[in-house]
Order: C-alpha cells, then sequence, then structure tokens
C-alpha cells in the first residue's frame, strides 16, 4: 500500500456539494469538472447532446466528451489563503489551446 505523510495545512477538504441539475443552467463555455478516469479534469460545457448527456471539451488536450450529468460538477477553485472554496463562473481563465505535443518520444519509469 502506499502511504505518504504532509503537513496539515497541505491538506484541503473536499469541494462542498452542488445542485445536481446545476447543468440546467450552464451557457456555453462554461468551466466545469469532468470525473474521467478515477481523476478530476478541467473542461468546458459545449452544450447539451440528448438522452440526458451533455457534450464538454478540454481545450487544452483537444478532447472532447459526451458524458451524463452524474459525471459533471462546477469548476472549484481553492482559496489557500482563506482556505475555502469558491467556484470559476467564466471561462477567462482557463487554457484556450491544446498543449503542445512533446517533439521527441520518451519512456516513464
Amino acid at each position: 500500500t502506499w502511504e505518504d505523510w504532509v503537513e496539515l495545512e497541505h491538506v484541503r477538504p473536499l469541494p462542498p456539494r452542488h445542485k445536481p441539475q446545476f447543468v440546467t443552467e450552464l451557457d456555453a463555455s462554461a468551466p466545469l469538472e469532468l470525473l474521467f478516469k478515477e481523476g478530476w479534469w478541467e473542461v468546458l460545457y459545449d452544450g447539451r447532446a440528448g438522452g440526458g448527456r451533455h457534450a464538454v471539451v478540454a481545450p487544452q488536450y483537444n478532447v472532447h466528451h459526451t458524458v451524463p450529468a452524474s459525471q459533471l460538477r462546477p469548476a472549484w477553485r481553492w482559496a489557500a489563503a482563506e482556505r475555502t472554496w469558491d467556484v470559476r463562473l467564466d471561462s477567462s481563465d482557463a487554457p484556450a489551446a491544446p498543449a503542445p505535443k512533446p517533439t521527441k518520444a520518451f519512456k516513464v519509469r
């Protein structure tokens, strides 16, 4: 098993719960977080896709997903100095372009 020790000041609580129907109030390009492969990823709302699903895009990776609302949450931001959570309401500080691709292959050990 993995075990790691950190100072308490570096541990933050989980973000607060959000109302499940929050996706019905979203505008295009609203920042969100997508639960994907056991982690939360920054995405932008792209609209309803039908069948209770929603289209999102991760511009920094140039990836599109169509997912149920249960895989989405507001884009939370941790304010460490105040030790509080707030919600990003617009995409002005979201990455706007895909990340550059590596110029050479490398092996991760």
